[in-house]
This record gives C-alpha cells, sequence and structure tokens, in this order.
C-alpha cells in the first residue's frame, strides 16, 4: 500500500496558526528593543556630548596665563604664547577660536542651548578660577518626545599657570 506524503489542510492551518501566534508575540519585544536602542544611542550622544566640550573648556582654562575677558556667554583667554583662545556660543554651537577662526565643539546631531561664564577667581588673584554651566540637548527630527534627550552640566576649572 502507498503512503501519500504531504500536510493535511488541517496541519497546514494549524502551523500557521502557531507561527502567526508566535510573531505576534515577538513583534512588540522587538519595536520595544528598537525603540530603546535608539533612545539609548540619543542619550548617548548628549551626554558624550557635554562631557567633550566640558573637558575641553577644562583644558582650555588650566592652560592659560590668565583671564582676558569673561562675559555671561563668552570667556576669552591670555596664553602663555600665541593668540587668545575664546570660547563661546554661537547658534546653538561652542565654538573656540585660537585666532584662526572658530571651529564647533558639538556635533551637529546636539545644540548647545545654554552656555555660561562665572568669575570665581580671589579678590589678590592669587587663584583664577572659572565655573561654567552647561545644557546640551539632541536634535533629532523625528519629534516624538521619548527621544529627546537633554543634560545640564556644571563645572568649573583653575588658571594653573600663574
Amino acid at each position: 500500500m502507498k503512503t501519500k506524503k504531504g500536510f493535511t489542510l488541517i496541519e497546514l492551518l494549524l502551523y500557521v496558526v502557531i507561527v502567526s501566534m508566535m510573531l505576534g508575540a515577538l513583534l512588540p519585544f522587538m519595536f520595544e528593543i528598537m525603540s530603546g536602542s535608539v533612545q539609548s544611542s540619543t542619550e548617548q550622544d548628549v551626554v558624550s556630548t557635554a562631557r567633550l566640550i566640558s573637558e575641553r573648556i577644562k583644558v582650555e582654562i588650566r592652560k592659560a596665563k590668565s583671564i582676558q575677558s569673561l562675559t555671561a556667554g563668552s570667556l576669552t583667554l591670555q596664553n602663555i604664547s600665541g593668540p587668545d583662545t575664546t570660547i563661546d556660543l554661537l547658534n546653538g554651537n561652542v565654538r573656540l577660536d585660537r585666532g584662526t577662526g572658530a571651529v564647533s565643539l558639538n556635533p551637529p546631531s546636539t545644540v548647545v542651548t545654554d552656555l555660561t561664564f562665572a568669575n570665581y577667581s580671589s579678590a589678590d588673584l592669587k587663584t583664577k578660577h572659572v565655573k561654567f554651566n552647561l545644557t546640551v540637548r539632541s536634535l533629532l527630527t523625528t519629534g516624538r518626545q521619548e527621544y529627546q534627550r537633554q543634560v545640564a552640566l556644571e563645572s568649573s576649572e583653575e588658571i594653573r599657570n600663574n
């Protein structure tokens, strides 16, 4: 007697239903993982940008000779040799200018909404100290609230070349 090989219609429907149920259960988890990945990437971009700008400002302050001028949104440092260094905020970009043209310290994926400087030097100018506040946020164009990240940072540094 010959046996027929293949699937019956009932078996085929049963397999389709099982696969559909598994995909239906897994798809929301996959979308959640992808969404979490974008959120994490956005947050990492904003935090690393804030840290990079902060550390760069600290390096420039440390190696300066003195504070040339300081306003709420701009800091000009007198260097031991070479032109003065100016750090300021223009159109959402923190700029560093050493006399050869300003370069932006933050990438196009972020915008700096606040940069303020304060002079905390001693009255006798033996210690020259600068405090700064910095706020960085993401510039994602999706418009979705969960992808918007912002970080505020406060730090200070002392000029070491007195």
